[in-house]
């Protein structure tokens, strides 16, 4: 038999968000199917603790991400390991883990999570995509994002499309959230939720806006759960107008697709996304969804699997989260269909996917 092929993933930290939650699952499944993985990382987080049950190598790196120690203590890591890819997750790590394994000759695998021409005024993001414009692979989680790739990459570089995947079998067995993980809400009332990372993107303005009359109606009470920068502000405008005790906003919750178990609707509003874990999440537990009619939603979805409103439109998600709040026939076949699509969502796929271009990769070394 031969030796597993040794991959080095380099990832800021293991913390809050869609990127840090697909290596949790990805590792231990490219472990199974005959790879070596390797999760190197600037900081912990609630996503380190399942790699190292799972038997996942991991690395702490000392230096910070805006220290030149950094690209020594990488370098020092790679002539340690000797893999035979590396490859990086989100920007932080895709400009140093790229200009070191440029600079070892490993083959670099750069993952693209996002849209990139959703950041157009971000110097940060400018000289990310122009050194990964040199990768020797793009793996992007969306056609949208591959699309960009094919305009702006290296005729030499490699790009797929390779889906997030999911736990299925594991978020299967998960029964509904009961009433102590609520955080006071939906004990009496339907559940709307959302899950996600608190920022710009997400358009949680709108999402509040959309939610407070039906709140206020008693038609149902609502979660916001997940960490970020708008957090402060989404818990003040909640108390400022009224609304405490009818939607929380507690942070960060281990438990979240237990609670989407529970939840009568999941509404999303982003203004942009990757391929959304979340919603993902809640379509695989059969929760009624309200999506924003962007090109990432209708990629994961269709009209037949969510309801799908325009993006700055508060009244319409309103309407709809109202009509499917009513539980028809309609709902419940919607939620169907979308679990029906989540069959072929499994991190043994995605796990296949990026086995076989590690092999690409190594073979061309």
């Amino acid at each position: 038999m031969s030796e597993p092929l040794r991959v080095l993933h380099l990832i800021p930290s293991l913390e809050l968000g869609g990127a840090e939650r697909q290596l949790r699952y990805l590792a231990p499944e490219l472990a199974r199917a005959g790879v070596e993985p390797h999760v190197a990382h600037l900081r912990g987080g609630p996503n380190l603790e399942p790699l190292l049950r799972a038997g996942v190598a991991t690395h702490a790196l000392a230096a910070s991400h805006r220290s030149p120690r950094l690209l020594l203590e990488l370098a020092r890591l790679v002539r340690a390991l000797r893999p035979a890819v590396i490859q990086t997750w989100l920007p932080a790590m895709d400009l140093v883990g790229g200009a070191v394994a440029r600079a070892l000759g490993v083959p670099w695998l750069a993952s693209e999570r996002t849209l990139p021409s959703a950041y157009p005024g971000s110097t940060t993001m400018w000289l990310r995509n122009r050194c990964v414009a040199r990768a020797d692979a793009v793996v992007s989680n969306s056609a949208e994002a591959n699309a960009w790739w094919a305009a702006h990459a290296s005729p030499r570089t490699l790009l797929r499309v390779i889906v997030n995947g999911l736990p299925l079998a594991e978020l299967d067995a998960l029964p509904p959230a009961d009433d102590g993980l609520l955080f006071g809400v939906g004990r009496e009332r339907p559940l709307v939720v959302f899950v996600g990372r608190m920022d710009a993107g997400k358009n949680l303005a709108s999402w509040l806006e959309a939610l407070a009359p039906l709140v206020r109606a008693g038609h149902a009470d609502a979660l916001l759960l997940g960490d970020g920068v708008q957090l402060p502000e989404l818990r003040a405008r909640i108390e400022r107008d009224g609304l405490g005790g009818r939607i929380a906003a507690p942070g960060y919750v281990a438990a979240a697709p237990a609670v989407l178990r529970r939840a009568a609707v999941f509404l999303s509003l982003s203004r942009y996304e990757g391929m959304p874990n979340a919603v993902m999440e809640a379509a695989a537990v059969g929760c009624p969804l309200v999506l924003s009619d962007i090109p990432a939603h209708r990629a994961v979805l269709d009209a037949e699997s969510a309801l799908f409103v325009p993006v700055e439109e508060p009244a319409a998600a309103e309407c709809a989260v109202l009509a499917a709040l009513r539980g028809t026939a309609a709902t419940k076949a919607r939620a169907g269909r979308a679990r029906e699509r989540a069959e072929s969502w499994s991190v043994a796929a995605a796990a296949a996917r990026y086995n076989e271009l590690y092999r690409e990769l190594s073979a061309k070394r």
